[in-house]
């Protein structure tokens, strides 16, 4: 198993309009604390993206994770999409019947690696380390 590797916008005090995370490699349980973390921080984003296209492993964690983030992502009147599906999570989602529960995309995330890690570039996940 390798360990997932999360990525996340820069956070901002206040709500932000967007916040994207890019999730990749295997999503297990050693990576609870990290996606708790991460669904708690949720309530301060009106729109929330999260790619998993790079993600090799997902069970239940990734599933349970996901409809609890789409549960504070809603309270809060704001939305879920997940971007780029990959092929093994879209059919554990069929096989669990949640291919219609959320918002899926077939584009990538709207934030491209920068050196520097400016404005709207993924950087290492603080709550990871």
């Amino acid at each position: 198993m390798h360990a997932a590797m999360i990525t996340v916008r820069p956070r901002r005090p206040h709500p932000t309009p967007r916040t994207y995370l890019r999730l990749s490699g295997d999503v297990d349980l050693a990576d609870r604390p990290a996606l708790e973390r991460l669904r708690a921080d949720a309530r301060h984003t009106i729109r929330l993206h999260v790619d998993l296209y790079r993600v090799r492993f997902a069970g239940s964690l990734l599933v349970e994770w996901l409809l609890a983030v789409r549960g504070v992502v809603d309270a809060n009147d704001g939305r879920l999409t997940l971007d780029l599906l990959p092929p093994r999570v879209a059919r554990l989602f069929r096989t669990l019947g949640l291919d219609g529960a959320f918002e899926i995309t077939d584009s990538p995330v709207d934030v491209h690696p920068s050196p520097t890690g400016g404005e709207g570039s993924p950087v290492p996940c603080d709550v990871c380390a």
